[in-house]
């Protein structure tokens, strides 16, 4: 765990048409990634100097 990084137990993730048309190619992308920006969970650790997050908080992107 790095610096100002957060771990969080994801729950729940989103993968829309844009990460499927991202994955065909219709929309490049660089490689390596990982299809779907969008998830909630909870916060498991927090990493040094991380100061607005607490463990245990729930949080969405």
């Amino acid at each position: 765990m790095g610096p100002a990084q957060v771990r969080v137990r994801v729950a729940a993730i989103g993968v829309n048409y844009l990460d499927v048309q991202e994955r065909t190619g219709a929309y490049p992308r660089a490689v390596p990634y990982v299809p779907g920006d969008e998830g909630s969970g909870t916060i498991v650790e927090l990493g040094p100097g991380v100061r607005r997050w607490r463990v245990g908080e729930r949080v969405c992107w």
